[in-house]
């Protein structure tokens, strides 16, 4: 597929990052022939682009074969139908493009239909405007009687389009019933939630496959990761246990982009939820990324916009072995800059998160008598029991209780 990639520079305003829309097009093996930026001082509401640069586009058509024309922003159906005659050529918008990724890396149920409704919502939204313009265009000219065939087949995609996303959504509630009973479940255990969050292919699968290779439990469990765009549009929720720790609940989230346009805010559901319930949150990011500081913004006001901006963070840096210059990168307080492929790396991160998890913790070896057993449910129930031994005068526990909790089990000391 042979792409004519259009960036445009509104009043030197650019509406997405060109790196973006580069990597999103080599996710789906599109081949970018030809980039070009087009300058605009205004946006017509019909064919967004000036009749000048029309023309210039329809040159560079004539000259060279595309199989596909991208712009680098969303376009109104009126808008994208008037450059596609114009053109001659397949056209998509960046909305368009991800939806596609969606659908390519759709595998679960829920993941599926979220796909199949971002498409409708998408379609629906787009004929809307088609159909206001109708409507603007039929004022003065004869009332509201005055409709034409066009304007009725309009109509009917709108209804068709609207019945297809009720029986959708109807059969995603049944599918989320299940998801949310299990994380319902996970809501009520006394395991730490840390939920691995950042843009998207900032090594956050990486992240969690390296965790779970050295966990106690579930190390085989690996996820799925590769070097491209939305490699999986579901959220993993695995259970790690570190030496010396209760089992951790880790969740690897769907990675974020810039503008995401509220079509496609249902393919994030399930991150988001899983976000608002974390009592931890790792924020993975790509340093080796020439904008990594504008994809860290970006995940950081993802976050506000959902009020999680107050959870307890960690800032995960990665990829420092692409970097030259690692001594001369700045990091936050607490931040810190790994090798996701370097053992003791791995192991930096682990010795963190405890640090960080279990700062007010005081980790205590105790034998709780036989007759006090009430206490060793308590103990499980409102701490973290690592290991229960039974011996001969009653039971041996490993366990981390909160400082400021002491006081409520002081019939052990």
């Amino acid at each position: 597929m042979k792409v004519l990639l259009l960036n445009i520079n509104f009043k030197g305003y650019l509406f997405n990052p060109i790196e973006e829309m580069v990597s999103l097009l080599g996710t789906l093996d599109y081949e970018i022939k030809s980039l070009l930026e087009l300058k605009l001082k205004e946006i017509k509401k019909n064919t967004f682009l000036t009749k000048g640069l029309i023309e210039e586009v329809k040159e560079l058509v004539k000259v060279d074969k595309y199989d596909l024309i991208v712009f680098n922003n969303d376009l109104s159906e009126q808008q994208y139908v008037n450059l596609k005659e114009a053109f001659g050529v397949p056209l998509c918008d960046r909305t368009e493009i991800i939806i596609k990724i969606f659908e390519m890396q759709s595998f679960s149920s829920e993941a599926i239909i979220e796909t199949q409704l971002a498409r409708l919502r998408y379609r629906a939204l787009r004929l809307r405007e088609y159909q206001e313009h109708y409507d603007q265009q039929r004022s003065g000219k004869g009332g509201i009687n005055n409709r034409g065939q066009g304007e009725k087949e309009i109509e009917l995609r709108r209804r068709e389009i609207d019945k297809k996303i009720q029986t959708l959504n109807k059969r995603l509630v049944q599918v989320m019933k299940v998801r949310d009973m299990r994380r319902l479940k996970r809501e009520n255990s006394q395991s730490f939630k840390i939920a691995i969050v950042g843009f998207t292919n900032a090594g956050k699968s990486t992240l969690l496959n390296r965790l779970l290779a050295i966990s106690e439990q579930n190390s085989d469990k690996l996820v799925k990761e590769e070097d491209r765009l939305f490699a999986t549009l579901n959220t993993a929720v695995r259970s790690i246990k570190f030496q010396d720790t209760p089992p951790i609940l880790m969740t690897d989230t769907v990675g974020f982009i810039s503008n995401i346009s509220p079509v496609l805010f249902s393919s994030f559901y399930a991150t988001f939820e899983e976000i608002m319930v974390a009592d931890f949150l790792i924020h993975v990011i790509d340093g080796s990324s020439i904008d990594c500081m504008r994809k860290k913004a970006v995940t950081e006001d993802i976050l506000k916009m959902f009020g999680v901006d107050d959870v307890p963070i960690l800032e995960v840096y990665t990829k420092y072995d692409k970097l030259d210059n690692k001594e001369n990168f700045h990091l936050d307080p607490g931040a810190i800059f790994v090798n996701l492929n370097d053992q003791k790396d791995v192991e930096l991160i682990v010795e963190t998160i405890k640090q960080r998890l279990f700062a007010d913790y005081v980790n205590l070896k105790i034998l709780v008598p036989y007759e006090k057993s009430d206490v060793v449910h308590r103990l499980r129930n409102e701490e973290y029991v690592i290991k229960c031994e039974e011996k001969e005068d009653g039971y041996l526990l490993n366990v981390k209780i909160k400082r400021g909790h002491l006081f409520h089990f002081k019939e052990l000391f």
